[in-house]
């Protein structure tokens, strides 16, 4: 299944690792419209961006990464798969690490990725890796 990077937050304010799917239009406006405040735009300026979604074909995926001080950007979703034998689908989730040894900005943020891809009812099962 292929994804479309809908826009990347560098400032959520979410602190934990977060792994949302979203498939109504109810959530995904009020997600947006948080996520947009929380990044410094007025709420009448997020609602009037909102990306227009196609939720009986598409789904929204929501992938963040959490407080980190060094300015790390958000997990990378390249590939979903479904497996029909286990009726789930599977998300790619790759999260950039430094090197060891690798300096560190002390920049203080909270990255997610949006994600639209094709719409799937089955669970969604995330496979971390770096």
């Amino acid at each position: 299944m292929s994804v479309r990077v809908i826009q990347r937050v560098t400032r959520s304010e979410f602190m934990d690792e977060t792994h949302i799917v979203v498939r109504d239009s109810m959530l995904w406006r009020a997600l947006w419209v948080s996520l947009m405040a929380r990044s410094g735009k007025a709420q009448s300026s997020a609602s009037d961006s909102l990306p227009q979604i196609d939720f009986a074909r598409e789904m929204i995926v929501v992938l963040g990464r959490g407080r980190n001080g060094c300015g790390l950007p958000a997990p990378d979703l390249p590939r979903l798969y479904s497996d029909p034998r286990d009726g789930v689908t599977y998300a790619l989730v790759y999260t950039p690490t430094l090197p060891p040894g690798a300096g560190c900005l002390p920049d203080i943020t909270e990255p997610v990725l949006l994600v639209a891809t094709e719409r799937s009812e089955q669970p969604i099962h995330f496979i971390e890796t770096q």
